[in-house]
Formats: C-alpha cells, sequence, structure tokens
C-alpha cells in the first residue's frame, strides 16, 4: 500500500517549484532581452531556453497543484 503525501506537502514542494521556474522565466527574457542586439547566437539561445525551461516546470507546477 503506497503512502500519500499530505495535501500541503505536494503544494508547497511545488509552489517552490513555481518560484523557481518564475525565477528562470525572469532570468531568460534579461538574458534574451539584453544580449538580442548583440551578435551572440549563444546568449540569445541560453536566453530562449531559460524562458521555455521556466513555462515548462510552471504549466507542470501547476498541473499538479490544480490536480489536488
Amino acid at each position: 500500500m503506497p503512502l500519500n503525501p499530505p495535501r500541503a506537502l505536494i503544494v508547497r514542494a511545488h509552489a517552490l517549484e513555481i518560484f523557481i521556474s518564475a525565477a528562470a522565466i525572469t532570468l531568460g527574457i534579461f538574458v534574451w532581452v539584453s544580449m538580442k542586439d548583440s551578435n551572440s547566437g549563444v546568449n540569445l539561445l541560453v536566453g530562449v531556453a531559460l524562458l521555455v525551461t521556466g513555462v515548462i516546470l510552471f504549466v507542470s507546477a501547476m498541473k499538479t497543484i490544480l490536480k489536488y
């Protein structure tokens, strides 16, 4: 019989995930916008990757929180 963690523990864990995803989104936007005029494609790619990762984490956390 599997143990079910309490709902509050799940919400807290995913609230932390939302905080981390918000930080990734903010950092991604900052890197993407601030380096958009430079010739370095790597900086632009890193900014977009951080932005996409943050959005994926946020959506995943919200799906889990809304499920409980």
